[in-house]
């Protein structure tokens, strides 16, 4: 059901607005941290090896992606009973974007590349044609939404969702990406100097940046957190397989290890390059 106006009312008038500002900021710092203590201090090799299977790897993720994307837009609609299904896609497009570290993503890779401007140009690029797979996603949930009225109608939208995104448009955005690199690739960055160990000069705007996936996390936990189930470690729980769907993480850490060549990159001998 609608949350009714009072309702939200009560809500936000019960919010601490500073105890929400610390717990927000130790949460990004916190969250940031584990990342930079495995690469920067046990030096964990990044996991950036593209994955191009198409199955499961591909599919698995998808499915997770389509039904969090349901789910939420779910909640979405129902927060925003009498905004039609345009604003509610689109809210659901940013918020993908955001916990995907889209913004971060860019200004980050452009921050370590040089020169600078060129480096923000030709990633800009990239990283918005790579935005075609979220925005699809976001469409095609609220186009199937209507048709989503029974437990059979549900089911089969979301393998529609999941089809789609596996065979259409998944290799679509990654044509979108490398033929948005080929065509600008004179714009693209000649000299990457952001090596490890990190000093403050990269931990600063890492840190800095990190408020886009955290701000993304916590619009998502106000929209959805009344419609998880269960009491508040349920919903805890719930709420975090949602966002790890999402950010297609679910299922990415046990299917990686089998698709990707990792003993190459855990070889002992790879770390003696690493600076200390």
């Amino acid at each position: 059901m609608p949350i009714s106006a009072a309702h939200k009312s009560r809500l936000l008038d019960d919010i601490h607005w500073g105890r929400l500002i610390v717990g927000f900021c130790l949460t990004a710092v916190l969250s940031l941290s584990v990342h930079t203590v495995m690469i920067d201090v046990l030096h964990v090799p990044y996991p950036s090896q593209e994955v191009k299977a198409l199955l499961p790897f591909r599919l698995i993720t998808n499915l997770a992606v389509a039904f969090g994307a349901v789910w939420l837009y779910g909640a979405l609609r129902k927060d925003l009973p009498r905004r039609g299904w345009a604003l509610p896609a689109i809210i659901l497009f940013l918020l993908m974007c955001g916990l995907n570290e889209t913004l971060r993503g860019w200004l980050m890779n452009a921050y370590c590349n040089a020169p600078f401007l060129e480096s923000a140009l030709f990633l800009g690029l990239v990283t918005l044609a790579g935005t075609l797979y979220y925005a699809s996603t976001a469409a095609l949930v609220a186009l199937g939404w209507r048709y989503m009225r029974t437990d059979g109608q549900k089911v089969l939208g979301l393998l529609a969702i999941v089809l789609l995104l596996t065979l259409v448009i998944s290799p679509l955005a990654a044509l979108a990406r490398e033929e948005t690199a080929t065509h600008f690739k004179y714009l693209s960055p000649l000299n990457g100097w952001c090596i490890m160990p990190y000093g403050p000069n990269i931990l600063i705007p890492a840190y800095a940046t990190f408020i886009e996936p955290a701000l993304a996390c916590m619009i998502c936990v106000a929209f959805c957190w009344n419609y998880l189930p269960g009491g508040f470690w349920t919903k805890v729980l719930a709420f975090t397989l949602l966002i790890m769907a999402l950010k297609q993480q679910l299922f990415a850490a046990f299917l990686y290890a089998f698709y990707a060549k990792l003993l190459e990159w855990t070889a002992p001998e790879r770390h003696q390059n690493v600076p200390e």
